[in-house]
């Protein structure tokens, strides 16, 4: 099994909520699950966001950011009053922060604006999803929680080959030779695995 599918296949993400919010220009705060992962994408407009650790990230049209652990943000529009602001939110659950390697990288998030590789990458399925949710035709909610969950596997990949994240699981699954003994573990998790150190 390939280094991201023995991972995944662990714990399992799906996700539980897809939809899309307005946001008015007025500061708003809005809580993501600590216990969950999120997808954020600027449909239209602009918006800054401020974390509790002060960090801020400035979101246009097009640009996305993933949050692999939610926490509160500070969303504002600074778009020109009477212009609407949209934000899509995908939510996923990866179960329990305590034991999902997946979610250690606290408050930290991963930028992706709209001209870089990833982001174009993502296009076609970007288009697709927002496409399936803006519509309410038979079956769609579960076209579109397949979908963001193509989406997030299709997501983390592209950040693994580009060593996008730099702490946490998925940068040692970055590295091919970490990503072998990482992969092992999770497989085989029977086995007292410990390191070794050279002399």
């Amino acid at each position: 099994m390939d280094r991201l599918s023995s991972v995944l296949s662990t714990f399992r993400p799906r996700a539980i909520s897809v939809n899309s919010r307005c946001v008015s220009s007025a500061r708003e705060f809005i809580s993501f699950s600590p216990d969950a992962s999120y997808w954020l994408y600027l449909i239209s407009g602009e918006l800054s966001l401020t974390a509790q650790s002060n960090s801020r990230l400035m979101l246009k049209e097009g640009d996305g950011v993933w949050l692999p652990s939610g926490h509160e943000l500070e969303v504002l529009s600074t778009q020109v009053e009477g212009i609407e602001t949209h934000l899509f939110v995908c939510e996923f659950d990866f179960g329990t922060k305590a034991l999902n390697p997946l979610l250690d990288m606290e408050w930290q998030w991963i930028p992706v604006e709209k001209d870089s590789d990833i982001a174009q990458h993502l296009l076609p399925l970007t288009t697709l999803l927002l496409m399936e949710s803006s519509q309410s035709r038979c079956g769609y909610q579960v076209v579109v929680e397949r979908l963001a969950e193509a989406y997030l596997v299709q997501m983390l990949r592209l950040f693994m080959q580009t060593q996008k994240i730099q702490l946490g699981l998925l940068a040692g699954l970055s590295d091919v030779r970490l990503a072998r003994a990482i992969v092992s573990i999770h497989e085989h998790p029977q086995y007292a695995w410990q390191s070794r150190q050279s002399c």
